[in-house]
């Protein structure tokens, strides 16, 4: 089951690149739009902001399910493994519950953007879709947040972390 899950989230964070790489032409081209023909590209605001929310979106799960978002924690690593456990879990289960909230209020929004066929800018970008994939994208958060409930009681006991080593290089 672990390996279906790292395959769908790598994927989306494959997927996740796109609208970056999107973002990253629209700027260029705007910036070479506005020095050498002295107009911008329109709409390239509204769009920048769709490009940026799709990209993190679709990053967050899996950012979230590998633990590579950074945490600052000074309180949980100084208590007992059950502790840490219950402790954990609860935080997880909270964000889940917030990201959940998130997903059902993005997918209501969704169906309605496409019952009345909403549109973004004068370029007309249909907004429904990328709404869903938005939905898509706290969906699997809220998913990976669950999973990782659920595996915080089927691991070991935790010990407590030591902090992370520098590298300091050849002093």
């Amino acid at each position: 089951m672990h390996g279906v899950i790292s395959r769908v989230l790598d994927f989306c964070l494959s997927l996740a690149c796109i609208p970056l790489c999107i973002l990253v032409l629209l700027t260029a081209c705007d910036v070479f739009a506005r020095y050498a023909l002295g107009s911008s590209v329109p709409d390239r605001i509204e769009l920048s902001g769709l490009m940026l929310g799709l990209t993190v979106s679709l990053a967050l799960a899996p950012v979230t399910f590998s633990r590579r978002q950074v945490e600052v924690d000074f309180v949980t690593p100084h208590l007992p493994a059950l502790a840490q456990k219950i402790v954990r879990s609860v935080v997880l289960l909270i964000a889940a519950a917030v990201f959940g909230l998130m997903a059902w209020q993005a997918g209501v929004r969704t169906i309605k953007s496409h019952s009345i066929n909403e549109f973004v800018g004068s370029l007309m970008v249909q907004l429904w879709p990328l709404k869903a994939v938005f939905t898509f994208g706290v969906t699997l958060t809220c998913l990976a947040l669950i999973w990782m409930a659920i595996q915080t009681w089927r691991s070991p006991a935790v010990a407590p972390e030591a902090p992370a080593q520098e590298d300091k290089g050849d002093i």
